[in-house]
């Protein structure tokens, strides 16, 4: 940063600095005059990703500048430690905060500025023991993290050793991976945790990181930090040295706290909301003293859900009352005996329990073996705190039918859930066993939506959904699903789901061949006589069966026959009138033949004669006279042609005008054919 400008003011980086070293000389250009500057970082967690890819592109000395982003990752995480004495401590190793002569004041950093906005007091000691100094023993979760990296083989990534621990599924992770003890080990915590923790063991020389790298289609080449247990690492994991962490950041183990109280009254109150009520107002009354003595405000001693959640829980401790929202460690100091000594002294005189929270290691356990997302387990939480479905939803503000389906995906993972608290009787249980056994559901539960169709379709439409996907989850925790969702069970386990339903099924009416032996044998009728009389009898059983079927079955074919009929009376019509056509064709060509064949005679006639003629007088001039030559008188040679039978036109073919008027008729007739046809198809 080459600034040499004294008036600097502000200073900020977008993004996690490198270092401390870094840090510190970008930080030193503000405020060169003396006078109020400020310097801000605006970071997250993937901006040291970014440091350490860059980092595995080098060679040499990389375990200093690896071991320099984390110490730089550890500073920027504080939340109570005072920034200023941390950074010059590092740079100055051994000093403290009174050696550098520096107290708590406004304006020091973010940290000095939240704790005295907390209650703290101004000019007291930075040497001062905060949360973050205390140390916290996670022997276990280190040992668990070796193993998973030795279980893994060396070289893996960070992301595939968290997802061992957790439980989750990765391409990297094989079966024979997941058979091992270690595998799922640590769902009960954050993915952040366990990754803090690991750049922790890597800091102390427990864990090792390995450059890794590998060549895409030859050209382009992959790199990334894998991890390995050092000899250093080895001897922790066979030893019986513990590993003490400072909490610090992401390893910091959150402390609970209540949630929000709804106060009911009326109808809807029960005696234990009454007593609450009452130690309520004792509540706010204890307030009202200690504002009057204090000279605040009653609201900045502590809000009204906060005297809720004290009526609620009764806490008189200080690490309960440290459970409570709106108490920090602060106001404990200051206000907690007194408000401790009020609640005592009123649970002392309705002789009621105090300290009423749940087990929150017991809980913490049973839902960390679950294996479900962030919201399932803050409602199963919530339940097996004693708080009812309606409380659940109010409080979170989500469907009971919602609320329903996380504790049906929690009984399906193993949680215990009390299904008839919940409205789910055996019968329900049943007819929801009964719907995923026939078809065509057919064992098939990967989606409820048919499901829920077949128990409407049966009569069960009081199964909503929440009701359904507690019932589905039984039935996935007794006898497990494939990976396609198919329950894994056989005709007897659902039999006994039918044992029991209250009601029995209502069998199926399944009709029966007519014999007559029901009737038993006649007393009158003789043998040939009860033989007719049976077959009397099955034909009329035929016929009552036929029924409607049969009456149905004939008026069609009734239907056909007249639409066929009168298809075949429309054709032949046309047919007659063809022919006539093609008569009036025939008779008036055959009439031309024959006209042309008379002229064509008469004309050879004349010709013959001529030549005869012609042909007489030639030879009587060329003889002499005396000679005697017959005389040749020519005849007409007629041909006779076959008689032409004429067939006699119709009337309204004797005139233009009957010919038109016969169009339109058959155009009529045809269009009338087709509206009829179409008029019967539709019928049939």
């Amino acid at each position: 940063m080459g600034i040499d400008k004294p008036d600097v003011r502000n200073v900020i980086h977008w993004g996690a600095p490198r270092d401390m070293e870094s840090y510190y000389q970008e930080i030193g250009r503000a405020g060169r005059d003396g006078q109020r500057s400020v310097c801000r970082v605006y970071f997250t967690m993937a901006d040291f990703n970014t440091h350490r890819y860059f980092l595995n592109q080098l060679t040499g000395n990389r375990e200093h500048r690896a071991e320099m982003i984390h110490q730089m990752e550890l500073y920027l995480g504080y939340k109570e430690k005072c920034r200023r004495v941390e950074l010059l401590k590092h740079f100055e190793p051994g000093s403290s905060g009174d050696s550098l002569g520096l107290v708590r004041r406004r304006d020091c950093c973010d940290c000095c500025t939240s704790h005295l906005l907390r209650g703290g007091r101004e000019g007291a000691s930075t040497d001062i023991n905060t949360r973050e100094d205390e140390e916290v023993d996670m022997t276990v979760e280190a040992r668990n993290i070796v193993e998973a990296v030795g279980v893994l083989g060396e070289g893996r990534s960070m992301g595939v050793v968290v997802a061992m621990l957790r439980g989750e599924k990765n391409k990297s992770i094989w079966e024979r991976h997941m058979r091992e003890k270690v595998y799922g080990v640590g769902k009960g915590k954050t993915k952040v945790f366990w990754v803090a923790l690991t750049r922790e063991l890597v800091s102390r020389g427990v864990l090792c990181e390995i450059k890794q790298s590998s060549n895409t289609a030859g050209t382009y080449v992959n790199t990334w930090t894998g991890l390995g247990v050092t000899p250093k690492g080895h001897k922790f994991s066979r030893g019986l040295e513990k590993m003490m962490v400072k909490a610090t950041g992401d390893l910091r183990q959150k402390v609970k706290k209540v949630a929000v109280i709804t106060p009911r009254f009326g109808a809807e109150s029960t005696p234990a909301d009454q007593a609450r009520s009452g130690l309520y107002s004792m509540l706010v009354r204890e307030r009202l003293a200690i504002s009057q003595s204090s000279n605040l405000p009653p609201y900045m001693i502590c809000t009204e859900q906060t005297l809720l959640q004290m009526a609620q829980t009764r806490p008189t401790t200080k690490e309960n009352m440290a459970k409570v929202v709106g108490f920090n460690t602060a106001k404990i100091s200051s206000y907690g005996d007194k408000f401790m000594a009020a609640i005592v002294k009123f649970c002392v005189e309705e002789n009621i329990e105090t300290d009423q929270f749940p087990n929150a290691e017991v809980v913490e356990d049973e839902v960390s073996k679950l294996g479900v997302t962030a919201t399932v387990q803050y409602s199963y939480r919530m339940y097996k705190e004693g708080k009812t479905v309606e409380q659940i939803a109010q409080e979170r503000g989500l469907a009971a039918t919602t609320v329903m389906t996380h504790l049906g995906t929690c009984l399906e993972k193993g949680g215990s859930i009390n299904l008839e608290g919940l409205g789910v009787t055996h019968e329900i249980v049943a007819a929801v066993a009964r719907a995923a056994w026939e078809p065509p559901i057919s064992s098939d539960v990967s989606r409820l939506g048919p499901v829920k169709e077949e128990l409407a379709k049966s009569g069960r439409e009081d199964i909503d959904w929440g009701k359904l996907r507690l019932s589905i989850g039984r039935l996935k925790a007794e006898h497990k699903v494939t990976e396609e969702g198919i329950l894994m069970w056989n005709k007897d386990d659902f039999l006994a789901y039918g044992q029991m339903e209250s009601q029995p099924a209502e069998e199926r009416y399944i009709p029966k061949k007519f014999t007559g032996d029901q009737f038993g044998p006649s007393k009158i009728l003789s043998t040939q006589g009860q033989t007719f009389q049976q077959e009397q009898n099955k034909e009329g059983e035929i016929e009552k069966k036929m029924g409607k079927e049969k009456l149905f079955k004939e008026n069609e074919m009734m239907r056909e026959k007249e639409t066929k009929r009168a298809r075949d009376k429309a054709l032949q019509d046309e047919l007659d009138d063809y022919e006539a056509i093609q008569d009036e064709i025939r008779f008036e060509t055959d009439q031309k033949e024959n006209n042309m064949k008379e002229s064509l005679t008469s004309k050879g006639g004349d010709f013959k004669f001529k030549l005869s003629k012609f042909k007489a007088d030639d030879s009587i001039s060329g003889t002499s006279s005396t000679a005697k030559v017959a005389e040749v008188k020519p005849q007409a040679v007629t041909v006779p042609f076959p008689a032409v039978k004429r067939k006699e036109l119709p009337d309204w073919m004797k005139s233009a005008e009957t010919k038109t008027e016969m169009t339109k008729k058959k155009m009529k007739t045809n269009t009338l054919f087709q509206n009829y046809s179409q008029v019967t198809e539709k019928l049939i």
